[in-house]
């Protein structure tokens, strides 16, 4: 019972109001007493109480609505949720209502009921922050009190914005000089995926010293529909790429085009994708040495406040191109980089590989921010916890309050770095199809690696950016492959955002005053 109104007529009957829920709906019990009955059965509920109840339903007119007339009423006592586990759990991933305006649950709520569950302990992982920690710590203590040498703790902790500020202009192993001949490249596709979209046209430029020269241009056939809203963006429609050469054959010929030269691409981290999940697929073996021009305009021009193609290319005076088309991107990215190139040659850079160390730092606006989970383990990770989280708030506070690389470097001791949910670094290499040993290379910096229920990412389907939940399923799997590769421990969070099902409306609320159109789609967590 969440509700109780009583009213008096002009004859002096009282009419009860009674107001129950079962968290799926609701419903009004009413009683109607004359003014000499003096029991009211309908009175003697209390808020909170829970009922089992039997009557009539019917439509009053005067309350517009349908109502129960009660005929039997018994009080209860309601079955409390319980973990039936054997063995319990620990989750390390979760939010209370202190996480910027994404989750429900108190934190004094969550830590009682990890105790009631029996588990040993709970983390708190908000967003970015750490103002849940004094109620978490003030509940435990209470729980402690009550329960002299309890097996049980808090684990504090947050869920990091990271940023990699470090300067990976390039890609590769083998070292040309600055003043080469590149071709420069990029791609239309069908998706975003490596793994599961296809290439739909490969265009390039060689720049050398006297400009760009030789171009190398073709369609290709994906084997599938192109997405409508692929269409729209680029204009390559199905019809345009029926009779073009499949996929191994346009890329053992870009390749060709390339011969030893090294590469060049905007955003060249999902160009270079592309081509190497192809040669993967097709038995290719090729050693790659890529420039990424986004990168290297963050670095050589830092007060851009727009890095697109079109942005960069603008800014530097260069001429208007036909954006999104393969070729044009591409002469469009080998003026830039011919910029850049004057510039590198002016601070003394003379090799390619030498680009990484002599740029220095990115720009923190600059870098992509991932999710990243901070625990702490002890007193001292504690303190640089705090330290990362104020630094992140008052010296890298751009959009979101970023943890940067070079920071967290400093302030390591005492902290386990968990890999996050989907927007975590090491989730998005395996979705963006990044080749295995870089995905390798990712993983290794941390200390362990989630994987979270499927229907956590099932808004992924409803996207389109996956096709069913195969896909979901085998980047699981591929996370656990990572465990067993690294020696590292593969840890199953929630995610948690509220702690029972019914509690994800108010969730459903706060995201839709916030414009998710995908809000009332609630995952479980």
């Amino acid at each position: 019972m969440f509700f109780t109104e009583i009213r008096e007529t002009r004859t002096g009957a009282r009419i009860v109001t009674v107001s129950i829920t079962d968290y799926t709906s609701s419903i009004n019990l009413k009683g109607i007493y004359k003014a000499y009955e003096k029991d009211m059965p309908l009175t003697r509920i209390a808020q909170g109480d829970t009922l089992v109840v039997r009557g009539e339903i019917g439509f009053d007119k005067y309350a517009g609505d349908y109502q129960m007339t009660p005929r039997d009423i018994v009080k209860v006592r309601r079955i409390t949720r319980r973990d039936e586990a054997a063995e319990k759990r620990v989750e390390l991933h979760l939010h209370t209502n202190m996480s910027a305006m994404d989750a429900v649950s108190p934190a004094k709520d969550v830590v009682r009921t990890a105790f009631a569950f029996g588990h040993r302990a709970v983390a708190i992982t908000d967003h970015g922050v750490c103002q849940a920690f004094p109620d978490a710590y003030e509940e435990y203590s209470a729980i402690m009190k009550k329960n002299p040498g309890a097996d049980f703790k808090i684990i504090y902790g947050v869920e990091a914005y990271y940023v990699d500020d470090t300067a990976s202009v390039t890609e590769g192993i083998k070292d040309y000089p600055v003043s080469s001949e590149y071709v420069v490249f990029d791609l239309e596709t069908t998706g975003l995926n490596a793994q599961l979209d296809s290439i739909t046209e490969i265009g390039a430029v060689i720049l050398g010293a006297d400009g760009v020269g030789q171009r190398f241009s073709t369609f290709v056939n994906p084997g599938r529909k192109i997405p409508p809203d692929v269409v729209k963006l680029t204009g390559i429609t199905d019809e345009m790429v029926k009779d073009a050469p499949g996929e191994e054959e346009a890329v053992r010929a870009f390749l060709e085009f390339v011969g030893d030269r090294p590469l060049a691409a905007h955003n060249a981290e999902f160009d270079t994708a592309f081509i190497r999940a192809a040669m993967m697929r097709h038995g290719i073996e090729r050693n790659l040495t890529v420039v990424d021009t986004l990168k290297l305009t963050q670095a050589l021009y830092p007060d851009y406040k727009k890095y697109t193609l079109d942005a960069v290319s603008h800014n530097l005076g260069l001429p208007k191109f036909n954006h999104h088309r393969a070729y044009d991107d591409a002469a469009a990215c080998a003026l830039i980089l011919n910029k850049c190139i004057g510039l590198l040659g002016e601070r003394g850079i003379r090799t390619v590989l030498e680009l990484n160390s002599a740029l220095g730092t990115r720009n923190y606006r600059h870098g992509r921010p991932y999710h990243m989970i901070l625990l702490a383990k002890n007193r001292t990770g504690l303190r640089n916890l705090y330290r990362l989280i104020t630094s992140s708030h008052v010296n890298y506070f751009y959009r979101k309050p970023r943890i940067l690389r070079s920071e967290l470097m400093k302030y390591r001791e005492g902290l386990m770095i968990g890999s996050a949910c989907e927007q975590g670094e090491v989730f998005r290499a395996i979705v963006e199809g990044m080749p295995w040993s870089k995905v390798k290379e990712i993983a290794a910096k941390y200390d362990y690696l989630e994987v979270q229920p499927l229907p956590n990412n099932y808004f992924m389907i409803r996207s389109g950016r996956v096709e069913s939940e195969q896909d979901l399923i085998e980047f699981n799997a591929q996370i656990l492959r990572l465990g067993e590769q690294l020696g590292k421990p593969v840890v199953a969070t929630c995610d948690a955002h509220f702690i029972d099902e019914k509690d994800s409306i108010y969730r459903q609320i706060i995201q839709a005053g916030q414009g998710f159109d995908d809000s009332d789609v609630q995952a479980p967590l």
